[in-house]
């Protein structure tokens, strides 16, 4: 073409490069009337390659400068914006500067994508992710700054041939690796081709996130309806019907470059977009094979899966799909790899793989053998066990299994109740012992890393990451008031507060968004747990006082209700859930059941299946079970440390026995000291017994929790917090002599879990309930409930602490590490003692405080003012126990002592349970 009609081309060809494949053709056809000019515009927009060179209309001179930017020259161009090379004299290095082209600066839709592109790169950091370094506007110039990427483009390495196989797989498992680190960000790329990636000396880049997407914003319309955005060879086809870009389609467009990678032509190509389309969405590409020698038999068929036509059949997460690539790559290094450039593999390679598809043959032979003769061949076997948890550990929680089933993680809380509970971990193969991770103090809701090297906890507020082997901790992000959370590739799900919905944070740390949003205050969203596809998840919910089992899905934040039933009383309270093995797995009435799933359509059989009983579930945070593909963990209720109701008196004599020895969680002496209130195990719950001390005549009342248990002023009722509400743990009271019905005390929705704290002498009832920081102090007088004292001031521990019969002063625990006493309406704090403290209780006076330290009873006078004063502690007993109730005048102690005979609850293992599914 001459030079005029040239000029004139090259603002069409760079504004038709800013178009999807689909409208190149029909916007040329609209601008051009010369088809020679149209079809030459066409071949070069489909060299897949950057228009420099074709098309320079940059905007920026040599030696210019855009804030401390100089200027070098243009690198690329195209319709998303110009790149020139510019060198940062502040920190002396090369950096890539993109500009949106003056042409296009008014256009709004560009400009969206722009700044979007800047706000998606800016959330990467990823050694295979070109990384942005800074963004600015000048003299009404947009600009983002980026690394400086020397190297060559893979689009025109492809253009001298195809890529040996090693490299080949070398480059995707990197590319993949970007992916996995971008998608586990909510980000989608919609661009990925050649043309996008960059091999360098430190391997390959992925660059252009121009049109990349985030699942976690709504989209702001910055295409134009109907526009199908990408390279059309690359697409998708369900990008090509219409259907939004997913991390599947991703998938896609790697398996397009893959393949290109290995024989360095398209998988679907033709002569028109039509053509090409067509091909995508009915024909398959050509086998590997028949082009590329040496190929790896596993290659094809990692190929295909990514190719294929539904999303649901191909890899649902780019984690699985570098695992495949890693496993080939690993096998082929070790069988050895030709140089670039050689026609053939040596001859010990092809024999390494003829054994190897020789092996694949038997295996094949093997398989049918099986299969034929089914009947000769057993499955393998349901097995259960008990295992004893370590020496000086009373009581095991927060269990977590690795994907393998091969490891056990749990908190430990130690018999000595000053020592602080810690992380153990546990292999199940063999008799190893377990072993303690220093610095988890305080932990709960455990979750393992997909590969098992690193397992997620909260503590300290926050969510956090320890490298097993290590010891390494890191702190991922803020998590006040957690509620279980899971690991899938580079991304966790998990609850930071009560109400806040399940959010999605990456695997090294950042900033959390939400993928669930609550859409009342009593709906409450528990215990992610991802699917083996990477994509879905399952939760636990509870809305209206009713439980359900759901689906969420991370590509498009749907939500489906898998089971909903107002009967299920799921071990009272604990809500998990696990899907493994094609059965959903979760805890009901002191069980752990199974039914058939159909992961397809999201149905559960009619029919359970019992994989353990007698399991120890006792609260809404115990994590008493956990499931892995081959091995189900739980709590045993068999064996638990039963403890004998006994009078000690201030200087340890230890008086007669009230009861039978059993496993109690608690006790309360009434204000005059004639009875007293215990929550004792059935096996399956707790019950409430009202003891009169005179005649040691028990009478059960009602069904319990382990929550303290308050007596009214006059010793008529008792308060307590029912258990079977999930979540939301309202407070009740009723009659001990047994007349009368329970009776709704407090409950206010918003708050999904109240401790009750003490019942004052004028009949205000206190409690905790979980506030911004950690938990506020209510009162409720005459029907109205309002917050005394704030939890960000105040500090209050609500699941340790306790308030004098007067109702003016309360003993907190905080953090298990300080006692704490202030006036209930102050912020001003006396400290009682440091170290590891437990379970502070009152004289009736008010005037001496009682707690548990370094295994003894210990006291410490009180007196009034504001500040409090405080004595020096002193201790009065070695007490091994956990639960005690002093008298009014302070001599005895009402306590739970443990029978030295008594041994910890022990951990039930159930291998091979999906075994039971045939059945």
């Amino acid at each position: 073409m001459d030079a005029k009609t040239w000029q004139q081309a090259k603002q069409w060809l760079i504004e038709a490069a800013a178009l999807p494949d689909s409208a190149r053709a029909a916007f040329l056809t609209a601008r051009c009337p010369d088809e020679a000019v149209r079809r030459e515009l066409m071949e070069m927009l489909a060299s897949d390659g950057p228009l420099t060179g074709i098309v320079s209309l940059s905007t920026l001179a040599r030696g210019s400068r855009l804030g401390p930017y100089e200027i070098d020259t243009v690198i690329g161009a195209g319709g998303m914006g110009e790149v020139y090379r510019a060198r940062d004299g502040r920190l002396g290095r090369d950096v890539a500067i993109k500009v949106l082209p003056v042409l296009f600066a008014s256009d709004r839709d560009r400009l969206a994508r722009f700044e979007r592109e800047a706000k998606l790169l800016g959330s990467l950091n990823h050694p295979h992710i070109c990384t942005l370094f800074d963004v600015g506007r000048e003299a009404g110039t947009d600009f983002i700054v980026m690394e400086y990427v020397d190297g060559e483009l893979l689009s025109d390495r492809l253009r001298k041939g195809p890529l040996p196989v090693d490299k080949a797989l070398a480059c995707a498992i990197e590319i993949a690796d970007a992916l996995d680190k971008a998608h586990a960000l909510g980000i989608v790329h919609r661009d990925l081709k050649p043309g996008n990636v960059m091999l360098t000396k430190s391997g390959a880049k992925l660059l252009d996130f121009g049109l990349a997407r985030s699942t976690r914003t709504p989209s702001h319309n910055v295409t134009k309806t109907g526009m199908l955005l990408g390279t059309l060879r690359y697409m998708s086809p369900e990008q090509l019907q219409g259907a939004e870009a997913d991390a599947r389609s991703d998938v896609w467009a790697f398996g397009c470059v893959l393949y290109q990678m290995l024989t360095a032509r398209l998988p679907f190509d033709g002569e028109s977009d039509a053509t090409i389309g067509a091909a995508i969405l009915g024909a398959q590409p050509p086998p590997l094979a028949a082009s590329v020698r040496g190929l790896p038999p596993p290659l094809q068929r990692i190929v295909d899966r990514c190719l294929a036509k539904e999303p649901d059949d191909r890899w649902q997460s780019v984690v699985d799909l570098r695992h495949e690539l890693e496993w080939v790559a690993s096998g082929r290094l070790t069988a050895g790899a030709p140089a670039e450039g050689q026609a053939a593999a040596p001859l010990r390679d092809r024999v390494a793989w003829a054994v190897a598809a020789l092996a694949a043959a038997l295996a094949i032979a093997a398989g049918s053998f099986v299969v034929w003769n089914a009947r000769r061949a057993p499955a393998p076997a349901l097995m259960r066990k008990l295992i004893a948890i370590p020496d000086g550990i009373d009581r095991a929680s927060s269990f977590a299994l690795s994907r393998d089933g091969l490891q056990l993680a749990f908190v430990g809380h130690p018999r000595d109740r000053s020592a602080p509970p810690l992380i153990w971990v546990r292999s199940l193969v063999g008799d190893a012992d377990a072993r303690s991770l220093p610095g988890t103090a305080g932990s709960r809701f455990l979750f393992w890393s997909p590969e098992g090297r690193r397992l997620g906890f909260f503590a300290d507020g926050k969510l956090k990451s320890i490298d097993v082997a290590s010891g390494v901790i890191h702190e991922l992000c803020p998590a006040p008031n957690p509620r279980g959370g899971t690991w899938g590739g580079h991304t966790i799900l998990f609850v930071p507060e009560q109400h806040s919905g399940i959010h999605r944070v990456a695997d090294d740390g950042g900033q959390a968004s939400p993928v669930t949003t609550p859409q009342q205050l009593d709906d409450l969203h528990r215990f992610p747990s991802f699917l083996a596809d990477g994509a879905h998840f399952l939760f636990t919910r509870v809305k209206d006082g009713v439980v359900s089992i759901e689906i969420g899905s991370l590509a498009d934040r749907g939500i489906i209700e898998l089971q909903r039933n107002s009967s299920w009383n799921l071990g009272r309270g604990v809500t998990q859930a696990y899907v493994f093995g094609g059965m959903l797995v979760f805890a009901l009435n002191g069980s752990v059941v199974a039914q058939a799933l159909d992961e397809k359509h999201w149905r559960l059989s009619a029919d359970q299946v019992l994989v353990a009983k007698d399991v120890d579930i006792d609260d809404a945070s115990s994590q008493a079970f956990a499931v892995s593909d081959s091995t189900v963990v739980y709590r045993s209720s068999l064996g638990r440390s039963p403890s004998q109701l006994t009078w000690l008196s201030r200087n340890g004599g230890v008086g007669p026995a009230i009861w039978d020895a059993a496993v109690f969680q608690s006790v309360q002496l009434s204000p005059d000291d004639s009875q007293a209130v215990v929550a004792r195990s059935d096996g399956s719950k707790l019950l409430l017994w009202a003891i009169d001390l005179a005649r040691a005549a028990p009478q059960q009342l009602t069904v319990g929790s382990g929550a303290p248990v308050l007596w009214s002023p006059n010793g008529d009722r008792v308060l307590f917090r029912k258990p079977g509400e999930v979540f939301h743990d309202s407070i009740y009271s009723i009659r001990v002599d047994g007349s009368g019905s329970e009776q709704l005390v407090a409950n206010q929705p918003d708050k999904d879990m109240k401790w009750p704290l003490g019942w004052s002498e004028t009949g205000s009832l206190l409690y905790g309930a979980p506030g911004r920081f950690s938990a506020d102090l209510w009162e409720l007088s005459s029907g109205n409930a309002r917050i005394i004292n704030s939890a960000e001031n105040a500090n209050i521990d609500f699941g340790d602490a306790a308030v004098t019969r007067k109702g003016d002063l309360i003993a907190s625990v905080v953090g298990r590490s300080a006692l704490y006493v202030q006036p209930i309406r102050s912020s001003r704090r006396t400290l009682v003692s440091g170290g590891s403290v437990a379970y502070p209780r009152w004289r009736a006076d008010g005037h001496e405080l009682y707690f548990i330290a370094a295994g003894h009873l210990m006291a410490a006078d009180v007196s009034g003012g504001d500040p409090v004063k405080v004595s020096m502690p002193h201790p009065l007993f070695e007490f091994r126990g956990s639960m005690y109730s002093p008298t009014r005048d302070g001599q005895r102690f009402l306590a739970l002592v443990p029978q030295a005979s008594g041994q910890p609850a022990p951990v039930g293992i159930v291998l091979n349970w999906t075994s039971l599914h045939a059945k």
